[in-house]
C-alpha cells in the first residue's frame, strides 16, 4: 500500500498520475476514485489526457465502483484514491493507493476511537502507523520535495 498525507501543492497529484500510468503500462486494470467529477475532470486533462480512456476509470462512488466489477468480471484493478479524506466511500486494499491533504487535524481521541468512521484512521492501521509525507523546503534557492516516511501511533499502539 501507498499512503501518502501532505499539505497542498506538494506534487500529489503529479506522483498518483506518474502511479496510474505505470500500473497501466504493466498491464492492469486502473480504477481512480475522486472526490467529485469535477476534480476527474481536471485531473484527465492535466495528467492523463492522452491515456485512452478504456484503460483506466475515474470513480466517484461505490455504486460505480460495484457496477465496473460486474462488467469487468474477476479482473481485479488495482484501487487509486485522490484525496481520500473528502471521498464518501472506497475500497480499501493491501496494494492500493492512496493520497490526501487532511480535512481537519485529528486529535488522540480521533485516533483512538476513530477507527470505523474515519478513513484516514483505518489506512494507517492497515499501513501499520507508516505513511509518506512531502515537505516543500527551500534550498539554494530552488524549492525541493524531500521525502519523509512517518512512523505514527495508532490505536494506542506503535506500529513498526
Amino acid at each position: 500500500m501507498y499512503l501518502e498525507i501532505s499539505p497542498r501543492r506538494t506534487g500529489k497529484c503529479r506522483r498518483l498520475a506518474k502511479a496510474i500510468i505505470k500500473t497501466v503500462e504493466e498491464g492492469h486494470n486502473a480504477v481512480v476514485f475522486f472526490p467529485n467529477v469535477r476534480m476527474a475532470r481536471y485531473f484527465k486533462q492535466k495528467y492523463l489526457q492522452d491515456l485512452p480512456n478504456n484503460l483506466w476509470t475515474p470513480i466517484e462512488d461505490m455504486e460505480q465502483y460495484n457496477l465496473w466489477l460486474k462488467v469487468h468480471g474477476d479482473r481485479h484493478p488495482r484501487i487509486f484514491v485522490d484525496e481520500f479524506d473528502y471521498v464518501e466511500e472506497f475500497p480499501l486494499s493491501d496494494d492500493g493507493y492512496y493520497s490526501t491533504t487532511p480535512r481537519f487535524m485529528r486529535t488522540e481521541d480521533d485516533m483512538e476511537y476513530g477507527y470505523l468512521s474515519d478513513a484516514l484512521v483505518r489506512l494507517l492501521s492497515m499501513n501499520h502507523g507508516t505513511y509518506t509525507t512531502m515537505a516543500p523546503t527551500r534550498q539554494n534557492n530552488s524549492t525541493t520535495l524531500p521525502e519523509f516516511i512517518y512512523q505514527i501511533e495508532v490505536l494506542g499502539r506503535a506500529f513498526d
